[in-house]
């Protein structure tokens, strides 16, 4: 499959009146047309940050370093008219929580018809009449009623799926989904799910899929990549990692996830917690909480090494800074 984007050393600091946040500590990511790839880890890993770094969503305090290639541009250097264009165009987003997301003082169809009117020049009877075909394609009931309802009005499922509405209307060939399930149970969990999965291959669109939950990785995605402490430790095909994961932390939470579904008799978890992200880390940032650490990890930071189909960041396998 030909590569579509390419993230190379990427970094994100973020200056507070405490000190320096060092959120992504040099993260490289590659994305093939069509490819879903997953980005999983705890809480705090960089995840979010990360996606937010790749079309320029962060605040002001945020250092952004190393190179963002789409289409062979770094659009790491592009300007803000450039990057809106190819927000508008190129690579739409759906956030975490629909509610923050959506403007409440606004009906759906004004926020789902605005984008097209302003950077496609489309009448406003056209607009609307995309718009109510696109919630009728995320399986929203009585679209054309429900097209004038404000966000309190509909339930977190529909809100999510006016999110993914309003990410398609777009066109986009690339789609970042940030947990996009999280606030909603687990009925409408799947539902959203499998109708993602369905828009996907229909519309043909490459997606970067954000979550901490390893069974949506399962279902979902072709390829993934596990966070922590702001670095990759691994990234594998689906098979590869959930058969044969290497890296410590990777097998932790594969563990976790089999004692919470039930195919575990006792409750697994990874002792410890992730290390404050105020401060520079020298060796592995796991290391504190590997029951399989040796001395060189508390002393040098591993980098990814291994095969094209399967690379760790762990002294026990490679090599370190």
């Amino acid at each position: 499959m030909p590569l579509l984007l390419e993230a190379k050393n990427i970094k994100v600091r973020f200056k507070t009146a405490r000190g320096t946040i060092y959120a992504v500590n040099g993260v490289d990511l590659s994305l093939n047309k069509g490819e879903v790839l997953g980005i999983v880890g705890e809480s705090g890993s960089g995840k979010t940050q990360l996606m937010h770094s790749l079309i320029k969503l962060l605040p002001d305090n945020a250092v952004v370093s190393g190179e963002i290639i789409y289409q062979g541009q770094n659009i790491a250097q592009a300007s803000l008219t450039q990057i809106n264009k190819i927000r508008n165009n190129e690579i739409a987003m759906i956030f975490q929580d629909p509610m923050s997301c959506l403007n409440p003082y606004l009906k759906i169809s004004t926020q789902l018809t605005e984008a097209m009117l302003i950077d496609r020049n489309l009448r406003k009877p056209e607009a609307l009449r995309q718009a109510v075909e696109m919630l009728e394609k995320v399986q929203i009931p009585n679209a054309r009623q429900r097209i004038h309802s404000y966000p309190y009005q509909l339930s977190g499922g529909m809100r999510q799926r006016v999110m993914l509405a309003m990410a398609l209307l777009r066109k986009p060939k690339i789609l970042i989904a940030d947990e996009p399930t999280t606030a909603l149970d687990v009925t409408v969990q799947a539902d959203i799910l499998q109708l993602l999965k369905k828009l996907t291959i229909e519309y043909g669109l490459s997606v970067l899929l954000v979550t901490h939950d390893l069974s949506i990785v399962a279902g979902q995605c072709d390829r993934v990549m596990v966070m922590y402490a702001g670095k990759v430790v691994e990234q594998a095909g689906v098979d590869n990692l959930f058969y044969h994961a290497k890296h410590p932390y990777t097998q932790g939470l594969l563990a976790s996830a089999k004692s919470q579904s039930g195919m575990s008799n006792k409750l697994i978890s990874i002792p410890g917690q992730a290390p404050a992200n105020n401060k520079r880390i020298q060796g592995c940032p796991f290391s504190p909480r590997c029951d399989q650490r040796i001395e060189l990890c508390d002393k040098n930071m591993p980098i990814l090494s291994g095969s094209p189909s399967q690379l760790q960041a762990c002294h026990l396998y490679g090599e370190f800074q």
